[in-house]
């Protein structure tokens, strides 16, 4: 009796979750995905693709966070193409002519001075890059 009473617990379990995963997910999960695969949809979710000052903004906060990285790592070659290329999207910032002009200007100054102190191994070099992490939190913040 015992023996038949645990092999049906165990029949009405494996039909229990059986049942529970052949349901699919709920429909509200269907109509996120379908909003995600929408082509104009797309670029409100990933502004780091879009080609505006919010872009430039995550695109040099990317940079900046993937240099700091790579210092940190022992790969300043590496820490100073990261910041080449935020130095790149400031250009394409300062092009778009923001509203925080003086901030950029700054934080293009300071990213020439990180690229020197990378690159010649200094021992400050650290510290620049948190202030530059700084001043693009800074701008990021500040910009709708």
């Amino acid at each position: 009796m015992f023996k038949f009473a645990m092999t049906l617990s165990v029949v009405l379990l494996a039909t229990l979750f059986a049942g529970a995963c052949a349901t699919g997910p709920k429909s509200e999960d269907n109509a996120n995905a379908d909003q995600a695969n929408r082509p104009g949809q797309s670029a409100t979710t990933e502004p780091l693709l879009q080609p505006t000052l919010k872009g430039d903004i995550e695109r040099i906060y990317l940079n900046i966070s993937m240099a700091r990285d790579a210092f940190k790592n022992n790969k300043s070659q590496e820490a100073v193409v990261h910041l080449e290329s935020a130095n790149k999207e400031v250009d394409a910032a300062l092009g778009r002519k923001p509203r925080l002009r003086e901030e950029f200007e700054a934080l293009k100054t300071a990213i020439d001075r990180a690229i020197g102190a990378v690159d010649r191994r200094e021992k400050d070099a650290d510290s620049q890059l948190a202030e530059l992490d700084l001043r693009i939190g800074s701008i990021k913040t500040n910009t709708p």
